[in-house]
């Protein structure tokens, strides 16, 4: 469909997707750049794990609300054929107008959906594995960060659509027929209570005396304490009686 056909802004994005965005976003920002700022020894790094497992919650619930979520929240209403995908890059051409989608675009849902999937690699190996791999996956999922925000400029150059407040207002260019009938309120605002609860648990969890995230449910305390002796400060677990 050309832009010159829809003209109107419709309601896209639903609120869980919305708050999700903003509470995976930040605390993947955080995460990283505390990451690559500080070291292991710092007293701020332990905020770069919180922050890395405030982002794991919000991906859980983000890959959750991908499966039963409305319209274009769920991931099988993303067009994720390759023959769409080698349909945009053609259409990269100057010259030739854009095609209008209802969410992501071909380019866009793929680049997303690496996002999403390095992010979950790069949180989990800040667990169960040493610096190197979870580094180096943190510098892809970087990158990748850049690809996605790239695209938001090159789509405003094309399209002349800043797509940016769409994850404020939940609307952008699309089809009527495509847009949600309601905003889904009270499944984002039972979001924002689950965002708020598990943020509540990390940071009563930290234990800065004795440098450790102390989970709960019977899960192992997070160990602080060995940055530096080549396995990533997060990584190593310990039982209260080993102390």
């Amino acid at each position: 469909m050309n832009t010159s056909r829809v003209q109107s802004r419709q309601l896209i994005w639903d609120l869980p997707v919305r708050v999700l965005h903003a509470a995976f976003a930040g605390g993947l920002a955080v995460a990283l750049l505390l990451g690559f700022a500080v070291e292991e020894e710092h007293p701020l790094f332990a905020w770069h794990v919180l922050a890395g497992m405030f982002a794991g919650g919000a991906l859980v619930l983000r890959v959750l609300w991908g499966l039963v979520g409305p319209g274009q929240a769920r991931f099988t209403r993303w067009p994720l054929a390759p023959a769409a995908l080698r349909r945009q890059l053609a259409g990269l051409w100057p010259g030739r107008p854009p095609k209008v989608h209802a969410g992501h675009n071909p380019l866009a849902a793929w680049v997303m959906l690496g996002m999403l999937a390095v992010a979950g690699a790069v949180i989990a190996t800040g667990f169960a594995s040493g610096d190197d791999l979870h580094e180096g996956l943190a510098a892809v999922l970087t990158g990748a960060i850049g690809l996605h925000l790239a695209g938001l400029v090159l789509h405003r150059l094309r399209a002349g659509e800043n797509l940016a407040p769409a994850m404020l207002d939940g609307r952008k260019i699309a089809p009527p027929a495509a847009a949600l009938a309601r905003p889904y309120a009270l499944a984002g605002l039972t979001t924002m209570l689950l965002l708020g609860l598990w943020a509540g648990v990390l940071v009563r969890a930290y234990d800065p005396q004795a440098g450790a995230i102390r989970l709960p449910f019977g899960l192992p305390a997070v160990d602080l304490r060995h940055g530096g002796d080549g396995d990533h400060a997060a990584g190593r677990h310990h039982d209260d009686d080993e102390d």
